[in-house]
C-alpha cells in the first residue's frame, strides 16, 4: 500500500509490503548496480530484489495481481531490481515502463515513492500500466492486495478468496486509525502485518486462551498475516529537501508475527546487522529464527494454535517478540531522529547495528527462542560469502555450475543471477 505524506503524522510518505511466499527465506542486502546503490530484501529463490530503496530516495514494493489479462509474472521482481538500479523518481519508473520492450511477463501492482514526496500505485501488465497517485485521493492512501483496480473485479470473492479479506481488513484498520488519531504512522502500517482481526471484525485477541499450553486451534487462512507470510517492510520516505540517505526501511526480516522490526539505512560502508545478512546456507539468522518460531505456533499451514502465539498470560511468541522489539524500536527511533537533525553519523548507525546483533541474541536465549551451538559454529551466522569466486544462480534460484560467455547476469554481492 502507498500512503501520502498529507495523512502521516510527520509528513513523510510511506510504503507497506507484507510478503507471502511458499518457498525461501529473506535477507537484507546493500548492492551496487546500474546507476545507484540500493538496499533491498532478497531471496535466492526469487533471484531479484523483493522491495527496497536506493541512494536517490526512490523506493519500490509490489504485490502480485491475479486479475490481469496475462498470467506470466516471471519479471515481477526483476522489474523492481531494474527500477532500484536505474530510477531516481516515480517519473523515471514510468518512463522505464513506457520504453521497455513489450510484451513483458509482469502482472503486478507496484508501490513507488521518491525523494520529492510523490507516492503512487502503478498497476502493470504485459502491455500497459496505469498510475494511481496517493495524493489525489481524499483519504490519502491506496491499498492493493492481489488484484488490480484497473481490471475486472467481478467475483473476486470466488476467484481470489484469500485476497479480498486482506483488502477489507486493511481498509477497516486504516479507517479506524485515521478516525482515532487524524493521521497514520509507520507503527500503524507495521501493525497491519500482525493484525489479528478478520474481515468480519472478529479479533482473535478477544478470545485469547489462558496460556501457551491451552491448545486453541484457529482457521488462519483469511487474515493479513498467514502461515505463508515471510517478511514485512514499511519504507519511510522524506520531507522536501531531506537527504535521500535518510530513507528508512523498518523491516521484519522473517514472518512478521514472529520476527522483530529493525530500521535499515544505506551507509557508505554498507554495514548491516549480521543477523539480517544471508548466511552460508542462503538464509539469514533473523529469517530462519522467525520461520522456526512461526512453525511452532501452527498446527499445519492453515491452522494456528492461538495459545502459542498470543494468550492472556503474555507468554505467546508474538507477545515476547514485541517486548524484545520495543527496545530495538525505541533506540532506532532515537537514532533516526538524531540523523535527521544532523546529530548522528554513520558510525552511530554501525554501533546501533552491532548492539542489535548482541541484544537480539541475548533476548532470544533468555526467551528460549535460541540455543547457541556448543561447537562454535552457529546456523545462519549471517556472514556473507567472502570468497572471491562468484556464485551463479538461474532465475528460479538454482545453482548453476557452467555459465555461457554471452550470458546476461545481474550481480548482487558475490552472487549473480543469470537472466538469459
Amino acid at each position: 500500500m502507498a500512503v501520502s505524506g498529507k495523512i502521516t503524522s510527520d509528513g513523510r510518505p510511506l510504503l507497506l509490503k507484507n510478503r507471502d511466499s511458499s518457498i525461501g527465506t529473506v535477507n537484507i542486502q546493500i548492492a551496487n548496480g546500474g546507476n545507484y546503490t540500493y538496499l533491498c530484501q532478497f531471496s535466492l529463490n526469487f533471484g531479484f530484489a523483493l522491495s527496497g530503496f536506493n541512494e536517490a530516495g526512490f523506493s519500490i514494493v509490489n504485490s502480485l495481481s491475479m486479475n490481469m489479462p496475462n498470467t506470466n509474472n516471471a519479471w515481477n521482481a526483476y522489474v523492481m531490481q531494474l527500477a532500484l538500479e536505474q530510477c531516481a523518481t516515480v517519473a523515471d519508473f514510468e518512463h522505464m515502463l513506457d520504453t521497455i520492450t513489450k510484451p513483458i511477463p509482469v502482472t503486478s501492482n507496484y508501490g513507488v515513492m521518491d525523494a520529492q514526496g510523490k507516492v503512487a500505485i502503478i498497476e502493470v501488465n504485459a502491455d500497459t500500466h496505469l498510475t494511481y497517485n496517493a495524493d489525489s485521493v481524499d483519504c490519502g492512501y491506496l491499498i492493493r492486495t492481489n488484484y488490480s483496480m484497473s481490471q475486472d473485479t467481478t467475483g473476486l470473492h470466488l476467484t481470489n478468496p484469500s485476497s479480498q479479506p486482506r483488502y477489507l481488513i486493511t481498509s477497516s484498520f486504516l479507517e479506524d486509525a485515521v478516525s482515532t488519531n487524524g493521521y497514520l504512522t509507520k507503527e500503524d502500517l507495521l501493525g497491519i502485518t500482525r493484525c489479528m482481526v478478520n474481515s468480519e471484525g472478529e479479533d482473535l485477541c478477544d478470545m485469547a486462551p489462558f496460556d501457551e499450553n491451552d491448545y486453541t486451534p484457529v482457521d488462519f487462512r483469511f487474515y493479513v498475516p498467514r502461515y505463508s507470510s515471510t517478511s514485512g517492510m514499511v519504507i519511510q520516505g522524506l520531507l522536501p529537501g531531506e537527504n535521500p540517505n535518510l530513507t528508512v526501511a523498518w523491516t521484519m526480516v522473517g514472518p512478521p508475527m514472529t520476527s522483530v522490526t529493525v530500521p535499515y539505512l544505506i551507509t557508505p560502508r554498507h554495514v548491516l546487522p549480521n543477523k539480517s545478512k544471508m548466511g552460508s546456507n542462503g538464509h539469514s539468522w533473523f529469517s530462519n529464527k522467525g520461520q522456526q518460531l512461526k512453525n511452532n505456533c501452527f498446527v499445519n499451514n492453515t491452522t494456528l494454535d492461538l495459545a502459542k502465539l498470543y494468550n492472556m498470560s503474555g507468554t505467546g511468541v508474538m507477545q515476547k517478540i514485541q517486548s524484545i522489539e520495543d527496545e530495538i524500536m525505541e533506540r532506532g527511533n532515537r537514532l533516526v531522529d538524531k540523523l535527521r537533525a544532523g546529530n548522528a553519523s554513520c558510525y552511530d548507525i554501525e554501533t546501533y547495528y552491532s548492539w542489535v546483533d548482541g541484544y537480539v541474541e541475548e533476548m532470544y536465549i533468555e526467551n528460549n527462542f535460541w540455543e547457541p551451538s556448543t561447537n562454535g559454529i552457529n546456523e545462519c551466522d549471517g556472514l556473507e560469502n567472502n570468497n572471491s569466486e562468484m556464485i551463479y544462480y538461474d532465475m528460479l534460484g538454482r545453482r548453476v555450475k557452467e555459465v555461457s560467455p554471452d550470458a546476461i547476469i545481474k550481480q548482487i554481492g558475490n552472487n549473480a543471477i543469470i537472466i538469459r
